[in-house]
C-alpha cells in the first residue's frame, strides 16, 4: 500500500508587512527596493497610493517569510506602497 500525506491549509495569511526601503526616503531613486515580511513561501502582490485595483507585480517570500519588490520607475511623485499575501490557503 502507498502512503500519502494531505496538509489542509484553511487559513489565509496575515497581511505583509514593508520593513525597509533601499535608499531611504525621501530620495532621488525613481526605483527603491522594498524589503519586508510574509508568510514563509507566500505570493505578495504589491500595490501604491491605496489603489488597490491596479498590481504594479507580485514577488515571492523566501522559506523565512522575506521577500524583495523593485517597483517599475515613476515620476518624481510621493508614493505610497501596499502589499498583499496570497498562499494556497487564498
Amino acid at each position: 500500500s502507498v502512503s500519502r500525506t494531505y496538509i489542509l491549509d484553511s487559513v489565509a495569511p496575515s497581511a505583509p508587512f514593508f520593513s525597509s526601503s533601499n535608499p531611504v526616503s525621501p530620495s532621488s531613486s525613481l526605483a527603491p527596493t522594498l524589503t519586508g515580511s510574509a508568510e514563509a513561501n507566500s505570493s505578495v502582490e504589491v500595490f501604491a497610493n491605496g489603489s488597490c485595483t491596479t498590481s504594479l507585480g507580485t514577488t515571492t517570500a523566501n522559506g523565512s517569510g522575506v521577500f524583495t519588490f523593485n517597483p517599475t520607475p515613476t515620476a518624481n511623485i510621493t508614493n505610497t506602497y501596499y502589499a498583499q499575501a496570497t498562499d494556497a490557503a487564498g
